[in-house]
């Protein structure tokens, strides 16, 4: 994201920036689901240490 946000053009003095490129969302939305799964993924290595499954 830092890339992204590194290639964006700037704005001229005394006029608001602009809106985020597309490719911003798109990657904080990328982010977003990582970190859902890596929560989701964290819960169950939990679950199964607490349960303790016999296979």
């Amino acid at each position: 994201m830092i890339h992204v946000v590194e290639a964006m053009p700037a704005s001229t003095p005394g006029t608001p920036p602009g809106p985020p490129l597309a490719e911003f969302f798109a990657l904080g939305k990328r982010a977003q689901n990582g970190g859902i799964f890596l929560t989701v993924l964290l819960v169950l290595i939990v679950f199964f240490m607490v349960v303790k499954p016999q296979f």
